[in-house]
């Protein structure tokens, strides 16, 4: 009798813990299926716009790189050493805003594609920025810029982390990108019951009102220059939005001409 009830117990137990697997693994599957639902593909106005301007920040790239290594090619001999630093440090930059380029570019592509899905998994936070900055490391050195990131407490998410890393990227980027040589950028984690908000905020240059109301404009472009002349139109916030807006993210900023930027990145919990 004793062994029938420890049987029955370990019975309700084990059923109990399959329930809950299978609970989870069926809110997952639809949660997935209503997310991926919810994509809408770009009209065909934003894809030739987006598809006209990354080709010309990339030709404009390809030229500064070929102009100036043919210049260094023909002329080394006759260059002073800060002429030779310089124009290396141009063709650095012209290539790091062409990776970026085409990192947008066939982020782009594969969030286009008909068969295009989220692919949810969990995500922690401050692995994803801390990994991201130490990518960009080389970047932020060569103009001296320091990085600090404030965690806090661990935040992991369930969303698509592929989503998450380009939009990370590219805010990170483009705060390096914008700060002049000397500058600072922080970078922290904030969070509450229902949503964490990822906050990069910079020394750069600033950016008008004007420009504001147009960065995340689909229908045009906001072209602004780096601090080292790199080349840039914003279509990388924009596709940040929109992939964004398919996980249930939000993308803000407040800014003051020469005082800084900071963008906040929303993302549900």
């Amino acid at each position: 009798m004793n062994g029938l009830i420890g049987l029955s117990l370990r019975w309700r137990l084990f059923s109990h813990a399959n329930f809950q697997v299978w609970a989870f693994l069926i809110f997952r599957y639809y949660r997935e299926k209503k997310m991926n639902k919810k994509i809408r593909k770009s009209s065909a106005k934003f894809n030739d716009h987006i598809l006209e301007t990354i080709t010309h920040d990339q030709r404009s790239a390809f030229n500064v790189i070929n102009s100036l290594s043919f210049l260094l090619n023909e002329n080394y001999h006759k260059m002073t050493k800060e002429d030779i630093h310089e124009s290396l440090e141009m063709i650095f930059y012209s290539s790091v805003s062409l990776q970026e380029s085409l990192g947008t570019f066939l982020r782009w592509l594969r969030f286009e594609k008909e068969n295009f899905e989220l692919s949810l998994e969990n995500v922690n936070l401050a692995d994803s920025i801390g990994r991201i900055v130490r990518n960009l490391r080389d970047y932020s050195a060569s103009k001296e810029i320091s990085v600090d990131i404030f965690a806090g407490d661990q935040i992991n998410l369930f969303n698509d982390k592929g989503i998450i890393d380009f939009v990370l990227k590219n805010v990170i980027f483009n705060a390096i990108k914008f700060t002049p040589r000397g500058g600072k950028i922080t970078i922290k984690l904030l969070d509450d019951d229902k949503k964490v908000t990822i906050s990069v905020k910079d020394t750069g240059f600033g950016i008008s009102d004007n420009d504001i109301k147009n960065l995340f404009c689909e229908e045009r472009s906001v072209y602004r220059e780096g601090s080292a002349g790199e080349y840039g139109a914003g279509i990388g916030l924009i596709l940040c939005k929109k992939m964004l807006s398919e996980i249930g993210g939000a993308i803000n900023v407040t800014s003051q001409i020469n005082f800084g930027s900071e963008f906040r990145v929303v993302l549900p919990i």
